[in-house]
């Protein structure tokens, strides 16, 4: 066990308190390069001791979906090396982790990928309503086309009601 140095171009963006392996008040510390498990030692001053280092490019993803899993307060992250499972305070702080090391590991934000969602959405309706419109034109069509009265024209028209 060392004590953890930031890098020149590391930057703090979270801590959290959390149990890990049956141990308290274990400091989770997320950064923009790590996740950092560190207990704290109470001697003249404050100092921590490293008891695990996840680096976030190590964690698994697949098909653009991060690798974590948020069951309560229980969080499991799967890595390339190791799955590392740890217990927050609460489900909020739980979440908070997990949208963090998500928002880190695919580079993008909460309000960028609910967009995503919203617009794929979208997308199925549309198709879903152009379909149902082509499906109400088919009758008449059908009809025109058991009357010997083909017209392409008409047809496209009757299909797509323009």
């Amino acid at each position: 066990m060392k004590e953890y140095k930031l890098e020149n171009d590391e930057i703090i963006l979270h801590e959290f308190r959390v149990k890990y392996k049956n141990k308290n008040n274990i400091k989770l510390t997320i950064t923009n390069k790590n996740i950092i498990l560190a207990r704290e030692l109470k001697l003249f001053k404050k100092h921590y001791k490293i008891l695990k280092k996840i680096l976030i490019k190590n964690i698994k993803s697949y098909k653009d979906k991060v690798m974590i899993k948020v069951s309560k307060n229980l969080v499991v992250i799967q890595s390339t090396t190791e799955n590392i499972e740890f217990s927050c305070l609460n489900a909020l702080d739980a979440r908070k982790i997990e949208q963090e090391i998500i928002t880190l590991k695919s580079d993008t934000s909460i309000l960028d990928r609910a967009t995503k969602r919203v617009n794929n959405l979208v997308k199925i309706t549309r198709n879903i309503l152009e379909l149902v419109i082509i499906i109400k034109g088919l009758p008449p069509a059908i009809k025109e086309l058991k009357e010997h009265k083909f017209d392409l024209k008409k047809l496209l028209n009757i299909l797509f009601k323009r």
